[in-house]
């Protein structure tokens, strides 16, 4: 900006403000409130804010104009871990945050003074009126600005605090914050790397999982709990530490680390004895939700510094857990080791375990299985040019009853084509992709498929859903005829 541009811009900054355009009286007028959202003292501002702002001071000057006697207070977040935190960097005088402060306007001789979260809210406080929002010519009424510190202030929020209360509307219970019991509070997004350090952190909630085991309890963490109805044994680490823990009236068994961690979530938790891995190898608990007895097998795969140091095993949700168990039961030396009953370890459960998993890797392992090549020759044993479309219609129709047409029935049969087309002769590649594509489409309202559950899912209250869902099952099956029968007729007979 030039110097003539900023003589002009105090000029009239200061003409304002001396007209006092800017305040606001009840004086008749059609009111008009609007607010920016109050900035964290975190530090200085960044073009971000002043953007929001510019914006808000635009639409009140508007209004002004219109007529509107309008108010446009500021203020600033002061409450929560900002202001803390900062002051706690100063104090411990870290280079980084010093050379922020002293590299924009804050004097070197005051860094001491900001070692208290006050002062540093005081500081900015200033900073953000007179150095920004003043200098950028706001409409804001001055004389309101207020910061969510001060007395007035909390008494307001006390105000709304006991509206909700007497509205039914405020639940206490547990918060939990990321942070480091060292240094406070941590960052676990880059945009909020103002507040503390971090950015590549992560907050990980499990679910923990109680398996009784005589008077105690082998406590397991998971971050998915719906597969529970799969456990098939339990894992220990045999050389990790882990302890017996009284929570409430219970005794938790789970690892040093997970202990340490409990202690700042839980109130009133206390360590009772230490215990070895090695000594609950071999353990019967009783597995929740499924409710019968599971074995505890030996696994140095499980890490006593994640989750609880404990985990349930499912093999049919985890390969892991798959290989795993198939190692141990074909491991005799291990078993002989723990003293673990060698049949009821090799007569556990998934010898064959199903694999889940998306439509790309499920046509890359038919093929190399040689799956395409036999569906391929199936197709081809009972069709001629004509035919082969009415089994490709109606093939793809029943699957599509209850999978995605798009999502699964295309991508795993358009790879059949180049196949049909060698086996058998004078068939036509763009009538068998249609009839796929039709044959597959035309049953979509399957309650079974996906936009059929979406239409029960979005079907008023008054409709009986039992009913409608039988009417959408004969619906789809039926179109598969149908849509066999049309592609039979169109790309068979007719050749289009």
């Amino acid at each position: 900006m030039s110097v003539r541009s900023s003589e002009i811009e105090a000029k009239w900054q200061e003409r304002w403000y001396a007209a006092r355009i800017n305040e606001v009286e009840n004086d008749g007028r059609p009111k008009f409130m609007l607010i920016f959202a109050y900035p964290g003292v975190t530090g200085y501002l960044h073009v971000g804010h002043m953007r929001g702002f510019t914006y808000v001071d635009a639409i009140a000057r508007f209004k002004r104009l219109e007529g509107y006697n309008v108010m446009f207070p500021v203020g600033t977040h002061a409450t929560g871990n900002g202001a803390i935190s900062l002051a706690a960097r100063i104090a411990r005088r870290d280079q980084k945050t010093i050379d922020y402060l002293c590299g924009n306007t804050c004097p070197v001789d005051m860094l001491d003074s900001l070692k208290d979260p006050v002062k540093v809210v005081e500081f900015f406080n200033e900073v953000y009126v007179n150095q920004y929002w003043k200098r950028f010519g706001f409409m804001c009424d001055w004389r309101r600005f207020t910061s969510t510190v001060k007395p007035d202030y909390q008494k307001f929020i006390q105000w709304q605090f006991r509206k909700l209360m007497q509205k039914g509307l405020l639940i206490q219970k547990p918060y939990y914050a990321p942070a480091c019991v060292t240094h406070g509070p941590v960052a676990i997004d880059a945009s909020e790397t103002d507040i503390q350090c971090g950015g590549s952190a992560e907050t990980v909630e499990y679910t923990l999982l109680k398996f009784k085991a005589g008077d105690m309890y082998l406590v397991a963490a998971t971050l998915r709990p719906e597969t529970v109805f799969g456990q098939t044994n339990f894992w220990v680490n045999p050389d990790a530490d882990y302890v017996k823990a009284k929570v409430g009236n219970e005794v938790w068994v789970v690892s040093e680390d997970a202990y340490f961690k409990l202690t700042y979530q839980l109130d009133g938790i206390e360590k009772v004895a230490p215990v070895k891995g090695s000594e609950l190898i071999g353990l019967k608990c009783l597995a929740p939700m499924v409710h019968r007895e599971i074995m505890t097998l030996p696994a140095d795969f499980v890490d006593p510094g994640v989750g609880t140091g404990l985990v349930t095993s499912v093999p049919s949700d985890s390969p892991d857990d798959w290989i795993s168990l198939r190692a141990v039961q074909n491991d005799d030396a291990v078993l002989e080791r723990y003293g673990l009953n060698k049949a009821a370890v090799k007569t556990m459960p998934w010898f064959v375990i199903m694999m889940v998993c998306g439509v790309t890797v499920l046509v890359f392992i038919m093929e190399k299985s040689g799956g395409l090549k036999a569906m391929t020759q199936a197709i081809a044993a009972f069709s001629g040019p004509t035919t082969v479309h009415f089994w490709l219609g109606l093939i793809t129709g029943v699957l599509s009853a209850y999978s995605s047409s798009s999502g699964v029935i295309m991508p795993s049969f358009l790879p059949l084509v180049p196949g049909l087309l060698k086996l058998v002769p004078g068939a036509d590649a763009v009538g068998m992709i249609s009839s796929i594509n039709v044959g597959a489409h035309l049953v979509d309202a399957s309650p079974l498929s996906t936009l059929g559950a979406l239409c029960i899912a979005c079907a008023a209250e008054h409709e009986d859903k039992a009913k409608l869902f039988r009417n959408l099952l004969i619906w789809g099956l039926s179109m598969s005829i149908v849509g066999a029968l049309i592609c039979l007729l169109f790309f068979g007979v007719l050749g289009i």
